[in-house]
């Protein structure tokens, strides 16, 4: 006979282990729950309470004094990186800027860096720019001046030669303001291209509309070959740049020679070339777009020399490459734009 024995009060019961009708063993405990008017229980839950405390506060320090480095850092770099960039707007060009931080702040830095190469480019922008204007325009004033000076003091005639003289230099004077006014606005910033569907028939007809009697003059053959294809462009600009090109052609073009201008399609882009007879001194080349340079050939001759300065610009704003080289004995300019030309 097994005799069940119901838990009491505060007591848990297991039930009995039988064997072969035999009680093999049975457990009774009493329970597990925490009384906590024990002494014992009191210092034990009090332990964990000043434990959790000690912690948290413990926690609560580490985070405090960890933001509060890394914010010291932080707040450091930025003040580093603010006063290189008041140092930059200033007009100091030489500031160094943090290379260590966050990646916030060494992305600023990166920014700030090439806000400043293109500051000092476009400071000896302004400073070539204002050499180039004083340097040419001293000659045809000196000339002018010189002139004047030399009637006033009886020494020239005021006759009809030496006026024509004058205007001739005064009329050179008029032609390089132009052009320089021209070119800053070419080179602005501000500047916006108006962008238009354009027909390469057309291009070929304005060409050969404007220089066709230049050429004859001459007595050179202008040959201007074309694809029929439409492009979108500035044809106001791009005109510009391709008349001072077909110019240059005819006017360092011997007697009895050809120009041989191509416009046609490829790879999406339109191609123009222009080809006249002569050679290019190949130090000169890269040099030949540059402001107001001028070479050998180009030194007997009139002009503002800021012809292929502006047909570059020009072509630039047009998302395009101008480039020239020798052909043989003949001498090639080539200028790619895109048949599309997005809205500036």
């Amino acid at each position: 006979n097994i005799k069940r024995v119901d838990p009491g009060p505060g007591q848990a019961y297991l039930r009995p282990v039988i064997a072969d009708r035999e009680i093999k063993a049975f457990v009774r405990v009493k329970s597990l729950k925490l009384k906590f008017y024990s002494r014992a229980n009191k210092k034990f839950i009090n332990s964990i309470i000043i434990t959790l405390i000690a912690g948290t506060l413990s926690a609560l320090a580490i985070a405090m004094s960890s933001s509060f480095i890394i914010s010291r850092k932080l707040t450091k770099d930025a003040a580093s990186l603010a006063e290189g960039l008041n140092s930059l707007a200033g007009g100091q060009r030489d500031v160094v800027f943090p290379d260590k931080g966050s990646k916030e702040i060494l992305s600023i830095s990166e920014s700030a860096e090439v806000l400043q190469k293109e500051l000092i480019k476009d400071d000896n922008r302004r400073k070539q720019w204002a050499q180039d204007i004083a340097h040419d325009l001293r000659t045809p004033v000196t000339a002018v001046k010189a002139q004047i000076e030399a009637v006033i003091d009886g020494i020239f005639k005021p006759d009809h030669s030496r006026l024509k003289r004058i205007l001739k230099e005064l009329k050179r004077l008029e032609i390089l303001v132009e052009d320089m006014n021209s070119l800053s606005k070419i080179e602005s910033s501000e500047n916006s291209l108006n962008i238009s569907s354009v027909n390469s028939s057309d291009i070929k007809s304005i060409l050969k509309e404007r220089f066709e009697i230049f050429a004859e003059e001459k007595n050179i053959d202008l040959n201007i070959h074309t694809e029929d294809f439409y492009f979108k462009c500035d044809l106001h600009l791009l005109l510009r740049a391709l008349s001072n090109l077909c110019q240059n052609s005819v006017k360092y073009s011997d007697p009895g020679s050809e120009v041989d201008i191509t416009i046609t399609e490829s790879n999406d882009k339109a191609l123009f070339t222009f080809e006249n007879p002569g050679h290019i001194e190949e130090s000169e080349i890269e040099k030949i777009f540059d402001r107001l340079y001028r070479g050998e050939t180009g030194r007997s001759t009139q002009g503002s020399g800021l012809g292929l300065t502006i047909a570059a610009a020009v072509i630039r704003q047009h998302k395009g490459e101008i480039k020239a080289e020798n052909i043989g004995n003949r001498v090639r300019f080539s200028v790619t734009v895109p048949l599309t030309v997005q809205q500036a």
